[in-house]
């Protein structure tokens, strides 16, 4: 009689990475100390498999006449385990038989559990890569996110043209309902899908400095001198005149009283390196344009200034301000320096894309001519369909945005009904911390928060519930486990870079998403983050 068996897996070993792989079959061969003959006339043998939280079985397929017998599992939608899968002794008959060439029975069926760290299943039902620009929808694979819209019924709108970084460092204008996937300008490495809010640019003749609506005194302006951070020739010169006079260039009418703002402008250095920026009924701030930097003279507290290299000798700059009590208040650029000096007509420096909004934090460009315009906000939506699970979700999403401190609540993804009563969702708190939390009925079911984020850093995210039960992990850190959770309403949408109900969007870059109708265990919760 058969005593002897062993297994060997022939597995497909996984680890987490977006785009969910392809629901290729996984092998088990259990080898017997002979040949043996296998008949499913009643059943089909079968090895039991944990995987993650769930119990799956791999099958019978071949090898009957053999001592080699092939047993193999498909992976379904909802299976995760990030930390290995188990096998499980014994092996099942399921109504089938096993038989030496005897014909006796084989008897015991257990084998030695082989350690199985690295076989891996990361099978989300949705998943979106939107770095590579991938996706997957119970099994099928799509390339390009217009094509997955239509598989998964989702939508995309902006009906404004709005800009981006493309492959190669440039600002593109993406045209209208077109998603823009934006990249480094400097390392041209991907950052994802860029979701911004409503915006307004204040600012008049953003790219051209010789009409009327600029104010200049003692600056000479130059038309499409330099190459601009879009790649065409239309940044223009602006150089200090001859007269010993104070060179300046100002919008005025733009500044409200006791208002927030975002002033955000391109520039490069020519023979003049410095460029003064200055809010009359505020302060005024200094660029120097070898270096890249900008430092504060005398803004307020509370003001917020950075710099980002955008390649080419060019530097976008950022100044954000609460305006003074006076009325009347301009924007002034200065060449150099505030005081009165001489220059030759000739010498000078590069600039290009001024921006003025009346919000507390900046956002992408938006070109302006002889008016003022608006950059709609962007909206990326499914509805939930096969892929979702009401009862049990594990949902992990990554992101990053370039600002802290917005005042608002940026969603980095959520579902929920079409209300802001139930839903569950990832988004950047008043206290700048990453937070997953779950609303039920209008109230908050369960809430988890991370520590301080870090702009531009990426924000990784997970989180799994049922009823009762749930936790979460942000950024490699497990959460504590919530035992009296409250189920929300069955989801009717996914949003993306959108907190619940379609607020508040994320005004930075949704990575990937992830979406299993199981629970997954704590452990692989956090390896979703890591």
């Amino acid at each position: 009689m058969i005593r002897l068996f062993t297994l060997m897996l022939f597995c497909v070993c996984l680890t987490h990475a977006l785009p969910a792989w392809a629901a290729t079959a996984m092998n088990f061969t259990v080898t017997a100390s002979e040949p043996v003959t296998v008949d499913t006339t009643g059943g089909t043998p079968r090895l039991q498999l944990t995987i993650g939280t769930l119990t799956r079985y791999a099958t019978f397929a071949s090898g009957s006449g053999t001592a080699a017998l092939t047993f193999t599992y498909t992976a379904q939608p909802g299976d995760i385990d990030l930390d290995g899968i188990t096998v499980v002794s014994p092996l099942q008959l399921n109504g089938g038989t096993i038989r030496d060439t005897g014909g006796n029975a084989v008897s015991p069926l257990t084998f030695s559990v082989p350690a199985t760290p690295n076989v891996k299943v990361d099978y989300p039902s949705i998943s979106m890569d939107f770095l590579a620009d991938t996706y997957k929808l119970m099994g099928t694979a799509y390339t390009g996110l217009s094509s997955f819209l239509t598989g998964a019924g989702g939508t995309f709108s902006r009906n404004r043209p709005a800009t981006y970084y493309d492959a190669a460092g440039f600002l593109q204008t993406a045209a209208i309902d077109v998603p823009r996937f934006d990249h480094d300008p400097i390392t041209h490495a991907p950052k994802g899908i860029l979701i911004e809010e409503t915006r307004v640019n204040l600012a008049l003749r953003s790219k051209s400095y010789n009409n009327a609506v600029w104010n200049r005194s003692g600056i000479a302006s130059t038309n499409n001198a330099m190459v601009a951070p879009s790649g065409v020739l239309e940044a223009d010169k602006l150089s200090p005149t001859t007269g010993n006079i104070s060179h300046g260039m100002q919008q005025t009418g733009l500044i409200a009283v006791n208002t927030k703002y975002s002033l955000s402008f391109y520039a490069k250095a020519g023979e003049e390196t410095t460029l003064i920026v200055e809010n009359s009924g505020t302060g005024s701030a200094i660029c120097n344009l070898s270096a890249g930097t900008i430092t504060n003279t005398d803004l307020p507290g509370g003001s917020q200034l950075w710099s980002q290299n955008v390649g080419n000798g060019w530097y976008r700059y950022y100044a954000t301000f609460t305006s003074g009590a006076a009325a009347g208040s301009d924007v002034t650029f200065y060449i150099r320096q505030k005081t009165a000096f001489a220059g030759n007509g000739t010498d000078g420096l590069y600039l290009w894309g001024v921006q003025l909004e009346q919000a507390p934090f900046p956002t992408s460009f938006i070109a302006t001519t002889g008016s003022t315009s608006t950059r709609v906000a962007d909206n990326l939506t499914f509805p939930t369909g096969t892929w979702y699970n009401a009862a049990t979700s594990t949902m992990a999403v990554s992101g990053a945005l370039p600002y802290i401190g917005s005042g608002v609540f940026p969603g980095f993804a959520a579902i929920d009904d079409n209300t802001a009563n139930n839903a569950a969702n990832f988004i950047l708190n008043l206290s700048d911390q990453p937070k997953f939390e779950i609303f039920s009925g209008g109230s908050t079911a369960f809430a988890q928060t991370g520590t301080v984020y870090s702009p531009n850093s990426t924000a990784k995210m997970a989180m799994t519930y049922a009823l009762n039960s749930g936790i979460s992990a942000l950024n490699g850190t497990l959460g504590t486990a919530e035992t009296t959770l409250a189920l929300p309403a069955a989801g009717t949408v996914l949003r993306i870079g959108q907190r619940r109900n379609a607020n508040d969007p994320l005004n930075g870059w949704v990575k990937t998403f992830s979406y299993y109708p199981t629970q997954a265990t704590s452990g692989d919760v956090q390896k979703l983050t890591q």
